[in-house]
């Protein structure tokens, strides 16, 4: 359920980030502790590090900095990997990773903003300008492989039911528990007023485009926009101590990068 907001799309552009978190995942696998919670502790450390971003802390304290957003990046893994392997996947599940992904999308974002610029004087503007741009073009280059990705993999079924379900929160697959239908209500209601409506923009973007006979390629070229690979990259760029503003630029420089290459390998089938 890691793409956003593709989580129907089984297949991994990036193998290697799961192995890299299987000793956890074999370790908890012998453990009670259940998806969610590896899940829940996830958005606990993404919150630590967007909190020691406020701080000021991403130059001093890089190193404790790079390593909160590796275990989150890591367990943000680890839970999908333990809910397949315990066959305890679920519509919930699945919206709780979406929803809680947004979030700390934004936070980061800001945290970024915050801890590049600061709140002083005329850096405000410039601040905010940073926050809505860089989220946006991160996240809708995201969307646009997470899209592509679930029009590539799931080839037997047509553009409208795919788009549907791209745009759509899961069904409740639990109708006869009142406590995990108000969830899912809930749930669902989040991700309409997040990634739904960034779904519905990119799938209006692309249209009736689909990857054509080099979509193996293409994905493998576009997948530094892919989600985890951001992150990834915001982590390079901490342990390197590499100035915030370049990682902005990459941010908005994904955006254009996904529509060109949608434009180079895509084709318009009936």
């Amino acid at each position: 359920s890691h793409l956003v907001p593709g989580h129907q799309v089984t297949a991994r552009p990036y193998p290697w980030l799961y192995a890299i978190s299987c000793p956890i995942f074999y370790l908890l696998g012998f453990t009670r502790i259940t998806p969610m919670q590896v899940g829940f502790v996830a958005m606990i450390f993404g919150l630590e590090f967007v909190g020691t971003l406020f701080a000021g802390m991403q130059i001093s304290h890089y190193r404790l900095v790079s390593a909160l957003l590796l275990v989150r990046i890591l367990l943000d893994c680890v839970d999908g990997q333990l809910a397949r392997y315990r066959n305890q996947t679920s519509g919930l599940g699945a919206l709780y990773d979406l929803v809680s992904d947004f979030a700390l999308s934004i936070l980061f974002s800001i945290a970024s903003a915050v801890a590049l610029i600061g709140f002083g004087g005329g850096g405000l503007v410039l601040m905010l300008v940073l926050m809505v741009t860089g989220f946006f073009c991160a996240a809708c280059s995201a969307t646009i492989h997470s899209y592509l990705a679930l029009l590539l993999t799931e080839t037997n079924e047509t553009r409208t039911v795919l788009r549907a379900r791209f745009v759509t929160p899961p069904a409740n697959d639990q109708e006869g528990d009142p406590t995990y239908s108000l969830k899912m209500s809930v749930f669902s209601k989040l991700f309409n007023i997040s990634w739904g409506y960034l779904s519905r923009l990119v799938t209006a973007i692309v249209g009736d485009w689909r990857p054509g006979n080099r979509s193996r390629t293409f994905l493998f070229l576009l997948s530094p926009v892919e989600y985890s690979m951001q992150l990834l990259l915001l982590l390079v760029f901490l342990l390197l101590r590499i100035n915030l503003a370049y990682y902005y630029l990459f941010q908005i420089g994904s955006l254009l990068y996904a529509l060109l290459l949608t434009l180079i390998f895509c084709a318009n089938r009936s």
